[in-house]
């Protein structure tokens, strides 16, 4: 029987859910360093690496929605309550650690990951003072979703390989090989990575760390508006929240800068509550609207 080669090997590991993925991407580490692909590479390394914290185009699968709960001597433990913006900000977290680790917390004991928030951010909810703390309960439902996504997205990328000719022998590839990899390299790619409302830290929407340190509010250089109709278009399949929240976004877009903008706002994120991994990193340039 003829071994597989590395491209062979990174799909038969992709589909063997025994096969851990930061050892699968490690990997893909190998085949696109040899193949000198390095927009892969760039995404295997912050997978296995971790996301640093300035880092401005947070994958969509690594960003979640929790349960914010509050903890005070006087009170216990409770459902967290008060500004809906506030709320939606300090509930939503990009999950920025290596991918070994989020697979270690997945095979730990207990269902949920409770995760601190920035004390500055959740001062604005305190109500009793000293002694009163915040964390989000994600279910560990989030992390497995997080691990099965890099794990179908390596499974895509090694099937284009296959599909343009590329396979390799053991662990080299020829150069037919590489000069195949070059000439497809735009359409050989790692996809579904830094496409969240990506920006940079010179002003250009977002690079909002939400339920971490940065939740931006730079001055837009772009519509935001345009950017928010676009992402619940394409990503929200349910065709009565869908036409909802346009809706709102347009009644957000006339009435920005004044009064009415509160209103419309609040519909928003009533509406929205379902689907805040999709709008929360827009959250705070939308604030920016509201009137003083």
């Amino acid at each position: 029987m003829n071994a597989l080669s590395l491209v062979e090997e990174i799909q038969a590991g992709a589909l063997d859910r025994t096969v851990p993925v930061v050892d699968l991407l490690r990997r893909v580490k190998l085949a696109a360093a040899k193949l000198k692909l390095s927009d892969t590479l760039e995404w295997v390394e912050r997978e296995l690496n971790g996301f640093t914290c300035d880092y401005d185009g947070a994958p969509r699968y690594r960003i979640a929605s929790g349960q914010l709960m509050g903890y005070s001597p006087y009170r216990g433990t409770y459902l967290a309550h008060g500004d809906p913006y506030m709320i939606a900000v300090l509930s939503t977290s990009f999950f920025r650690e290596p991918i070994g680790s989020l697979e270690s917390l997945i095979n730990a004991e207990g269902v949920t990951i409770v995760m601190p928030i920035d004390l500055k951010l959740a001062k604005g909810l305190a109500k009793n003072g000293a002694g009163e703390v915040y964390k989000v309960h994600f279910s560990k439902n989030v992390l497995v979703g997080v691990v099965d996504t890099v794990r179908n997205l390596v499974l895509d990328w090694a099937i284009d390989l296959e599909a343009e000719g590329i396979l390799g022998e053991g662990v080299s590839f020829s150069v037919e090989e590489k000069k195949k990899a070059a000439d497809v390299a735009p359409n050989v790619h790692i996809t579904n990575y830094g496409n969240f409302h990506q920006g940079d830290q010179n002003g250009h929407q977002n690079r909002t760390m939400i339920g971490g340190v940065d939740a931006s509010s730079n001055s837009l250089e772009i519509d935001v508006f345009e950017q928010l109709q676009s992402a619940v278009t394409n990503n929200i399949d349910n065709a009565t929240d869908r036409e909802a929240l346009l809706e709102l976004i347009k009644q957000m877009n006339a009435s920005k800068n004044t009064s009415a903008f509160k209103q419309s706002y609040t519909a928003f994120l009533t509406n929205a509550a379902s689907y805040m991994t999709i709008v929360a990193p827009f959250l705070p340039a939308l604030s920016a609207y509201l009137p003083a």
